[in-house]
């Protein structure tokens, strides 16, 4: 059985693709979220129609940890465009955020669907939102999506939006695009950040620089980036030891040499 009724339940009308139920019975909230995961823009113009809760919420299995998300949420998250056109020209709210406090404009970030992005930015959605102390351009950066970087950017993101510690990416802490990019190693959007204004030396209580991230994670070509384009060499920002001890601690011994070679200080500790 559908969950919209037995077919003699509901009538089609021509030309718009539109169900509608004969009954007027209330839709209940399963239909409503099993719908936003899977449906057609006709069903959900049905449902819409009688009365679904635009802010009803249900987890996305496909994911682990089952995390809950806003129906809109929901259909940018399997990039149904369509739906998603649809339900915020019904009111949805663009930066509605789901239990997790992940927004449409984060999923559609961080999964690096680009039109879907644009789409949420021209409905109004907050470019410089936070989630657990993130915002849609480090979560591209974290996916090494430079388009997705490239428009957030033209569309005005904070390029040095800091929102400090505790940020669940990987288990390690973050803090600027430009540190998650050093840190997964992306050296094209190392690149675009620091034309865009990025600062090269940022750090903040708890949180390293890009050179100790780099340094730390092994990623020797990004290490060469920062260096060229001004890094500190021996900046000790947060609570972890100075970049060339970063690469010692972690046995990245091409970075320790690297790093020696361009005038690295070494305490006692490692001399």
């Amino acid at each position: 059985m559908s969950h919209f009724g037995d077919p003699g339940d509901r009538v089609g009308v021509p030309g718009d693709g539109l169900v509608i139920l004969k009954t007027e019975s209330v839709i209940l909230g399963t239909d409503w979220c099993s719908w936003g995961r899977t449906g057609a823009p006709g069903d959900g113009r049905m449902l819409l129609d009688h009365g679904a809760d635009l802010s009803m919420q249900a987890a996305d299995r496909s994911i682990k940890g089952d995390p809950v998300y806003p129906t809109l949420t929901h259909a940018v998250n399997k990039r149904q465009n369509a739906i998603v056109r649809m339900l915020l020209d019904r009111g949805a709210d663009v930066n509605a955020p789901g239990k997790s406090g992940l927004t449409a404009l984060m999923c559609a970030s961080s999964k690096g669907f680009e039109d879907t992005l644009k789409m949420l930015l021209d409905w109004g959605a907050d470019i410089n939102a936070n989630w657990e102390s993130s915002s849609a351009l480090q979560l591209a950066a974290f996916g090494g999506h430079e388009n997705i970087v490239q428009v957030l950017l033209n569309r005005g993101a904070d390029v040095n939006l800091n929102w400090g510690a505790d940020v669940n990416l990987n288990d390690e802490e973050c803090g600027t695009a430009l540190h998650v990019a050093a840190s997964e190693g992306h050296e094209k959007i190392v690149h675009l950040l620091l034309d865009r204004g990025a600062d090269i030396n940022s750090h903040s209580e708890g949180l390293h620089s890009a050179l100790q991230a780099a340094s730390a994670e092994g990623h020797e070509k990004v290490v060469q980036i920062l260096l060229a384009r001004g890094a500190d060499i021996n900046v000790r920002g947060g609570d972890r030891g100075s970049a060339f001890e970063e690469a010692s601690s972690n046995g990245h011994e091409a970075i320790m040499r690297l790093l020696l070679a361009r005038g690295a200080e070494q305490s006692d500790t490692y001399s």
